[in-house]
């Protein structure tokens, strides 16, 4: 039985051995499913099949510009007349990282063994909206941007008083430091600090509007020339401005403030978007004994 087992083992061994050294000779190292994309030729390397490599740009394309996952697969599926095309199935594509013709087997980077259809930059800045949407799923005004004195970022929790109220607070387990939330308001609102940069803040939103104006400029172009049915120009077209609806709120909110850092005055819908624009990050001293430290953009 030990020797069965032993067996096993170097048998597993020479094979992990094997398939480290497939891919070192520049060949795909995987079995079964291909991943979309691509196909497998004879000699084991890797082909890319281009109709799926249009599907996968343009994926990227429209996610970069701020395109809701749910309205690409609505695309997707009319386009195709199939319903494969999934929010589960795009946000794999969208996380893979294989696509930029990166691949890490057994802890090595090898690239010359996919074929890359996306760049770097697209798979980055993909990344970069998938995690602040997952930030934006927070109810907690400050997730991220809060530092306990000992240099831990402290995590968000609640608590619920005898009303049923839920109260959101901030602490470090290691130094079992905690703040509330509305203390860190308080602080923020009492301190009259002054936003450095709130001119090129009120900038960047105006540039940033823009930018979805000239977007929806040539989405619109594309429509009058029959490129879009109505279906697909509604599609590409409302989360665009929406993003826009969101720029004029933020800086209605900016203005409302004036060059004063303040919380309470800004509606509580949007003081997610300005307390990112407006703060870098904040600092909680040891056992809250003196002032937050409070860093703006």
């Amino acid at each position: 039985m030990a020797v069965n087992q032993y067996e096993r083992e170097k048998i597993i061994e020479r094979t992990n051995d094997g398939l480290v050294q497939v891919a070192r000779s520049g060949k795909y190292p995987y079995g079964g499913k291909m991943m979309y994309g691509y196909r497998r030729s004879q000699d084991n390397t890797l082909v890319i099949v281009t109709k799926e490599k249009e599907v996968i740009q343009s994926i990227y394309h429209q996610f970069i510009n701020h395109t809701k996952l749910e309205d690409i697969s609505k695309m997707l599926n009319i386009t195709h007349n199939k319903s494969k095309f999934t929010t589960t199935f795009i946000r794999r594509i969208l996380t893979n990282e294989r696509y930029t013709g990166k691949l890490t087997y057994k802890k090595e980077v090898y690239k010359a063994i996919v074929p890359a259809i996306i760049t770097k930059e697209e798979y980055d800045a993909a990344q970069k909206i998938l995690n602040k949407k997952i930030r934006k799923k927070s109810n907690y005004l400050f997730a991220g941007k809060i530092y306990c004195s000992c240099g831990n970022i402290m995590t968000c929790t609640h608590g619920t008083n005898h009303l049923g109220n839920k109260y959101h607070y901030y602490q470090c387990k290691p130094c079992k430091s905690i703040i509330s939330e509305n203390k860190i308001i308080i602080q923020i609102d009492s301190r009259e600090l002054e936003i450095t940069n709130f001119d090129n803040t009120l900038i960047a939103l105006e540039r940033e509007y823009k930018n979805y104006t000239m977007k929806l400029s040539k989405i619109k172009k594309k429509y009058v020339l029959g490129a879009y049915n109505p279906e697909q120009y509604i599609i590409l077209t409302t989360p665009l401005y929406n993003e826009q609806k969101k720029i004029l709120q933020q800086k209605k909110a900016l203005l409302a403030a004036g060059r004063v850092l303040t919380i309470g005055q800004i509606a509580k819908n949007n003081r997610k978007d300005y307390i990112d624009k407006v703060i870098a990050f904040i600092t909680i001293p040891p056992n809250n004994l003196t002032e937050i430290r409070i860093k703006t953009k």
